[in-house]
């Protein structure tokens, strides 16, 4: 995930609440969200979305081996040029 997305408050809380950036990463791609009246999404995991998650990296470690060569170009201001399979 790109921390250039987290508002400042939100790098401080998840230093303080000890939140991995994977995790929320992970949140943001599989939780379920709720709109609020003033417009923001409050993201959250159920367990509909966690059984999701762990079918996704099932498949993912069964895959690991295949993984290695997977190859992304990253620009300098953050976004990804191309994704390709080395050879």
């Amino acid at each position: 995930m790109s921390t250039q997305r987290l508002h400042p408050h939100a790098r401080v809380r998840m230093r303080q609440r000890a939140v991995p950036e994977l995790a929320l990463s992970l949140l943001l791609d599989y939780g379920d969200e709720r709109l609020e009246r003033d417009g923001d999404r409050v993201r959250y995991f159920t367990r509909r979305t966690l059984d999701r998650l762990a079918d996704d990296l099932d498949r993912l470690r069964k895959n690991l081996g295949h993984l290695r060569d997977l190859t992304a170009v990253e620009l300098d201001d953050g976004r990804i040029k191309t994704v390709m399979w080395r050879r």
